[in-house]
């Protein structure tokens, strides 16, 4: 095999059937776990796009899972802008899918060719990309792989261009949960939302923050954190899209969307596509413009080959070397947000609040405090937010702002005794207490 191109060998199965209807033709495309063709479909006289496995991974159970995982996924997706499978079968024990042939580039070669896209253009195409992970989510199934490389621009024939979602080969489905990859972070790096990248499960809004990704890469031209590593993310918030876009001037409320769409915290962001498309439909774009963007019209593959998904091994110990002390505490609320334990969620707060005191970033203490009470005000009777208020205030008084540290301090009393803790109780009293004689030394003064 060493001594022939890859692509020789697979063309060599032109003329093969599959499946008993299938007649392989041109290769399309070869990537990290298979192989597409183009076919002639012998019952409808049809050309379709044929997926196998590449030859040495037809046995491999993890492929044939991603493929029937696509397979399904897909059969499930009915919108004019996913690619449709047609079928699924297996031919000589290995499996294979028929989709349709969809002829144009991927999104990532137009942004390579073109560069940044005009803001116009790139809303239009992620509205409806957006439009299908609504039917998706609708559907309980998350993508987990959104990316421009898994996006199809086809041309129409009145010179439309729309865009078509392919590869859901690591799609997760909400009724079934799989723990064969529990050992893996599964997906492309830079598109992880940040509680996947430590191993979280890929919820709505994990697409949503992939969403969010691409958005800002089209209209950029690069993604968010390019160059970094997958878990600075956790750390370091995106620099603005209108800081990094300074070609044209953004539409009203676009940047705020993809802020929050690339919220750290996924509760802090659009809680699925739906949500997104909303706020997209929103937003007013130049009537006058038309589609600006040629593309090549050749027929390329229908899965990603650019930025390959990754199966990533997630260890204890890669935290603790690559990251520092307030993307651990990042960590640690994530996990406790997602095991949705109110305490654990406050401890996590706290500690976050604690090391960035420590780094002297009072603000950025005060803000996530600011964030937990408000993320935890919808259960009060059942989270000891009280303690996360003691905080603040306290951070408050720091800063000089005496008349909110007072308010926040019979705010946490109120709440401790909603909870029943006597000793929360107490501390609200003695730190009014506190605050009441400093606001009386700074009268006398």
């Amino acid at each position: 095999m060493s001594d022939v191109p890859e692509l020789e060998i697979y063309a060599a199965r032109r003329g093969e059937l599959i499946g008993g209807n299938y007649v392989l033709s041109d290769v399309l495309g070869v990537g990290g776990m298979g192989v597409v063709y183009a076919a002639v479909q012998r019952s409808l006289d049809r050309v379709v796009a044929l997926k196998v496995p590449r030859r040495e991974l037809s046995n491999d159970p993890h492929v044939r899972r991603r493929l029937q995982v696509e397979a399904l996924a897909s059969s499930r997706i009915s919108h004019r802008n996913s690619v449709h499978v047609f079928d699924y079968g297996d031919h000589a024990g290995a499996p294979y899918i028929v989709m349709e042939h969809v002829t144009g580039p991927r999104l990532g070669q137009l942004l390579a060719e073109h560069g940044p896209l005009p803001v116009s253009f790139a809303v239009r195409v992620v509205r409806q990309v957006t439009s299908v992970l609504e039917e998706a989510h609708a559907n309980q199934i998350v993508h987990a792989d959104i990316k421009c490389d898994n996006i199809l621009i086809e041309t129409r024939r009145d010179g439309s261009l729309v865009p078509r979602v392919i590869d859901w080969g690591i799609a997760r489905f909400g009724h079934r949960h799989d723990q064969s990859d529990a050992a893996f972070v599964t997906g492309t790096p830079e598109y992880l939302a940040p509680e996947v990248v430590v191993g979280g499960r890929p919820t709505y809004a994990a697409d949503v923050y992939a969403v969010g990704v691409m958005l800002y890469e089209l209209i950029v031209g690069a993604t968010p954190f390019a160059g970094q590593p997958a878990l600075y993310k956790l750390e370091a918030g995106a620099v603005p899209l209108a800081m990094r876009q300074l070609q044209s001037k953004l539409p009203h409320g676009l940047d705020a969307i993809v802020e929050r769409a690339l919220a750290t915290d996924p509760a802090s962001r659009f809680a699925d596509a739906t949500m997104l498309g909303r706020a997209l439909d929103a937003i007013t774009l130049p009537s006058d413009d038309c589609e600006p963007i040629a593309t090549r019209g050749a027929s390329l593959p229908v899965f990603s080959t650019e930025a390959p998904t990754a199966a990533m091994p997630l260890a204890d110990d890669v935290l603790a070397t690559t990251c520092g002390a307030v993307a651990r505490c990042r960590v640690a609320l994530v996990a406790a947000l997602q095991e949705q334990d109110p305490d654990a969620v406050v401890v996590a707060y706290l500690e976050l609040a604690r090391v960035l005191v420590d780094e002297h970033r009072l603000d950025d203490a005060i803000g996530e405090l600011e964030h937990g009470i408000e993320l935890l005000a919808e259960e009060p009777r059942s989270a000891p937010v009280w303690r996360l208020m003691l905080t603040l205030a306290a951070l408050y008084d720091g800063i000089g702002d005496r008349d909110r540290a007072r308010a926040l301090a019979e705010q946490a009393h109120e709440q401790a005794g909603d909870v029943g803790s006597p000793l929360g109780c107490d501390r609200a009293e003695r730190l009014a207490a506190r605050l009441a004689r400093s606001a009386w030394a700074h009268r006398e003064r």
